[in-house]
């Protein structure tokens, strides 16, 4: 049991919120700071052939993007293209929703079917050797697998002290956006928004460093993307008679302040959007992956410190089976086997 759970966070070592599939395009949990602004783009993983045959050797040009090993679970209430097809009458922006739905469902067909990745692994100091499943289903968004593993890295890696705070809700105008737009751009625009009201504190308030925070998309009704935004701790964003440059700054629409005002965590005020995702559209899945938008962003001071595991990655490899692969190492595997030993001391 104690070399599953090392092994579990070796794994999650080698993570960060790019995955880029051989003849797709995803981000399976894009969370960063927004000091980046547009998502990072991962660095591709190189396929060559060997002499093993069908288990060929991969060449990482980027192990970050490596997907964590997880086990599956099934929800019949949630689905990767769950929601009502189409919003008739949105302006998508002169691009061909079907089209790119469709290349969505290519993306998502790909993905279930592709071959499976296996990472050697090696623990010096236990001095143990092994074969690790990597599942690229339950390392997407897209799944319910995909979007369980997020909400359990999240809880692990998220601070859960409840703090009161100033929470707003951003809008967007649908008569000025298209629904490509609002998506593609709300990331940018509140990074935007951020400058300016960090600006307006520090010339009119004193106030010292920026504001931290933790924002998350949300589907509305229409398909269009609303972003919650909590700033924990935070008493006064703005002076009261200069409330309304609060709205001014914010150029895509309305911002609207929640009247809840109950102490919150950072990790449950995620969670709770991560698990709406079940209800999303195929339309907004099929925006999210073709232009990479990230789901959440939030200040780093609520991070946990990670551990090591004391696991190093050898290789990577890429085969039909963990069967097939276990052959030319010399051990033999069960057929459900996500996680074997090379050797033991």
């Amino acid at each position: 049991m104690n070399i599953l759970i090392e092994n579990d966070m070796f794994v999650k070592q080698i993570i960060t919120s790019q995955w880029v599939y051989s003849g797709g395009q995803d981000s399976a949990t894009q969370e960063c700071d927004m000091s980046g602004l547009p998502a990072r783009r991962g660095e591709s993983i190189g396929f060559f052939c060997s002499p093993m045959g069908q288990s060929d050797k991969l060449t990482v040009s980027n192990l970050d993007g490596v997907p964590l090993v997880d086990n599956r679970i099934t929800d019949s209430s949630e689905s990767a293209l769950a929601g009502l097809d189409g919003f008739k009458g949105t302006n998508c922006d002169n691009v061909d929703m079907t089209a790119l739905c469709r290349d969505f469902d290519n993306y998502i067909d790909k993905l279930e079917h592709s071959e499976k990745l296996f990472a050697h692994i090696k623990n010096e100091g236990q001095g143990l050797e092994a074969l690790c499943m990597i599942d690229r289903v339950s390392g997407s968004r897209y799944f319910p697998e995909g979007r369980a593993k997020i909400r359990r890295k999240i809880q692990k890696r998220i601070k859960k002290q409840k703090e009161r705070g100033i929470y707003l809700v951003f809008t967007v105008d649908t008569k000025r956006y298209s629904l490509i737009e609002a998506w593609d751009s709300i990331w940018e625009n509140f990074k935007l928004w951020r400058d300016a009201v960090n600006a307006y504190r520090e010339r009119h308030m004193n106030a010292k460093g920026s504001l931290r925070y933790v924002a998350v998309l949300e589907q509305c009704q229409s398909g269009y993307p609303h972003l919650n935004v909590f700033f924990p701790s935070l008493r006064v964003l703005i002076r009261k008679t200069d409330f309304y440059k609060v709205n001014e700054f914010w150029k895509m629409g309305n911002v609207e302040t929640e009247r809840e005002r109950k102490p919150e965590s950072v990790c449950s005020y995620v969670l709770k959007y991560i698990s709406k995702m079940g209800g999303w559209t195929r339309e907004c899945f099929s925006i999210l992956w073709h232009y990479k938008i990230r789901l959440w962003n939030m200040s780093h001071c609520w991070y946990n410190e990670k551990k090591t595991s004391g696991w190093v990655l050898i290789d990577i490899y890429k085969s039909t089976s963990l069967e097939y692969l276990a052959s030319f190492f010399g051990i033999t595997v069960d057929q459900d086997s996500r996680f074997v030993l090379i050797n033991s001391p």
